[in-house]
């Protein structure tokens, strides 16, 4: 166990626990994938961590931790704040910084609109796939708050929200009692449905899952439908008893199924999702004594269920249990959804694999899983810590380390005096894998966490080269010719005899003559044929004057070579005087 207040001695505050966070540190001798460091932590008035007190009071007990899907921002659902936070996330370091807030009235923060009641008792948030909306469940609002989110710089605005009985100005739910102290929300992986998990402190045997379908244009949700027990206007899960007070709600990644905690029916509830709507139907249910569901007794591991999670390859389901101090593994058929008892790590229960006397699952709730799905981060309120749980390749957990605060987290790295987790109710991990955030409650703060990432892949090896085949040899080219090389004509400088003049193909090496053509002034007057070729022009009959001599050879490859010639004829000369023509 490591003493802070030892560190204390080398050096001050976060600095001081940092370096007992070197024990599980990133980049340190024997660290493992999924390890994880205390760095640091903000929080309004507590020892140990950034104030920002000065600056807002909307942190007041943070409950719901969310990370945006770019890995810039971290959004907290502050309970007593009444408010969703901002922080902005260094993507190098994880470090968070305090960006802005919406809040009914905390100071600091921008408030929502005269007359509009939907983050009293903000208690559950979720950011959608795409990143450009948040949605907070807000308990005593009765309502589902939607924020439009800057994908620059991840700021919030309100846009509207949907409650039970359309109070504090937002959308009714129809009449139907599904939105009765909101606790949990979550988004689809295609962002098409939102869903919130409800229950009621005054009412122990009603609970709801409420289908709400989002725009995914503008963000905009509208109430559908709900499925529930002692929930007016909503469906039922006939016999079985599994939705009392749901306080936590989500989507399998293949977007078939929702599984839903119901707390005070000691159970698990599959819901079974319409892919086109959206719409929920009950399917089954394991737990505790829960009647009509699937008995994991006298295993011990599903008193009181917080938290449900479903891994990234869809063949795991895990739940926190805050009676039964547990962590159960639910396997998932993933053609079904159905869920079977597969192991579970606890705190002394009846079954499962003990972790004691390391304190560190005491009144267990908030979970989280690594995107790489090796890791599986847990927090017990009452321990209070943060437990590391690692999965093996079936997904069976198990019990790593923890990082608590003071005496009551025996057997766990000790953050004292820095007070950043007394009551944790929410962790998320970064969707880089290098990070974990908790929200606690009584110590109003978020602790920062370093993670060691799952290792690159090993790239293939890189092939031999295979030298390519010889090129195939070059078709040899028939030999050049021309024109003016393979045919002899009289010179046009002079006038030519109108009698007559020869046109002779000369022999060209390589060279194979078919026939030769020529015409003057249009008209044919001549076709030879011949490898070696003689063709005599006779221009008796011809006035005197200029004409045209086109001359074509065709070669024996079909080749042609063409030429025109312009002559002017003249009488020939002869003996004893001028003839005439």
């Amino acid at each position: 166990m490591c003493d802070v207040r030892t560190a204390l001695r080398r050096g001050a505050g976060a600095v001081a626990v940092a370096l007992c966070g070197l024990l599980v540190a990133p980049g340190v001798s024997g660290a493992a994938t999924g390890d994880i460091s205390f760095v640091d932590c903000i929080a309004v008035g507590s020892v140990g961590c950034a104030d920002i007190s000065a600056t807002t009071s909307g942190l007041g007990a943070p409950d719901g931790v969310a990370s945006s899907p770019d890995g810039r921002s971290v959004y907290v659902a502050a309970q007593n704040g009444d408010a969703v936070v901002h922080f902005r996330r260094d993507a190098l370091t994880g470090q968070l910084t305090f960006a802005d807030c919406v809040a009914q009235s905390a100071a600091g923060c921008t408030a929502l609109p005269v007359g509009v009641s939907a983050l009293d008792d903000a208690v559950g948030v979720a950011v959608s796939p795409d990143g450009a909306d948040v949605y907070v469940a807000a308990r005593n609002s009765w309502a589902i708050a939607h924020l439009r989110r800057d994908t620059v710089t991840g700021a919030l605005t309100f846009v509207g929200c949907v409650a039970q009985g359309a109070s504090g100005g937002c959308a009714d739910s129809d009449g139907k009692s599904a939105l009765r102290e909101a606790r949990s929300v979550t988004v689809s992986p295609d962002g098409t449905s939102v869903y919130a998990g409800a229950g009621s402190s005054s009412d122990a045997n009603y609970g709801a899952v409420a289908h709400l379908a989002r725009n995914t244009a503008t963000g905009a949700v509208t109430f559908v439908d709900c499925i529930g027990q002692a929930a007016t206007g909503c469906a039922t899960p006939g016999a079985a008893d599994t939705l009392r007070e749901v306080g936590s709600v989500t989507v399998s990644p293949d977007g078939t199924s929702v599984y839903a905690a119901g707390r005070r029916s000691n159970a698990v509830a599959h819901l079974v999702r319409s892919a086109s709507t959206g719409a929920l139907s009950f399917s089954s249910c394991i737990g505790q004594a829960a009647s009509g569901c699937t008995d994991i007794a006298p295993t011990d591991a599903l008193g009181q269920p917080r938290a449900v999670g479903v891994a990234p390859g869809g063949t795991n389901v895990y739940v926190t249990s805050s009676l039964s101090n547990a962590v159960a593994q639910l396997k998932r058929d993933a053609a079904t959804g159905a869920l079977s008892f597969g192991s579970c790590v606890a705190q002394g229960a009846v079954g499962c694999t003990s972790i004691s006397p390391t304190n560190a699952l005491d009144s267990v709730r908030a979970l989280a899983i690594s995107g790489d799905g090796e890791s599986l981060y847990v927090a017990g309120r009452d321990s209070p810590a943060v437990a590391h749980l690692r999965l093996d390749p079936s997904g069976a957990p198990t019990f790593v380390s923890c990082i608590g605060q003071g005496a009551l987290s025996t057997g766990c790295v000790d953050l004292s005096p820095t007070n950043a987790l007394r009551e944790v109710r929410g962790i998320t991990v970064s969707p880089d894998g290098r990070n974990v955030y908790s929200g606690a409650g009584s110590s109003s703060a978020i602790a920062r966490f370093s993670r060691v990432p799952a290792p690159l892949p090993t790239p293939p090896p890189t092939p031999t080269p295979v030298p390519p085949p010889p090129a195939p040899a070059a078709t040899p080219k028939p030999p050049a010719a021309s024109f003016v090389r393979a045919v002899s004509l009289p010179s046009t400088r002079k006038c030519v005899s109108r009698r007559a003049f020869t046109i002779r193909i000369r022999k060209l090496k390589g060279v194979t003559y078919k026939s030769v053509s020529v015409s003057v002034n249009g008209k044919q007057v001549k076709a030879v044929k011949g490898s070696r070729i003689s063709a005599p022009v006779v221009l008796k009959g011809l006035p005197k004057g200029r004409f045209a001599v086109r001359i074509t050879v065709t070669l024996a490859d079909g080749r042609k070579l063409t030429g025109t010639r312009r002559y002017r004829t003249c009488a020939p000369k002869r003996r004893g005087g001028p003839v005439k023509l």
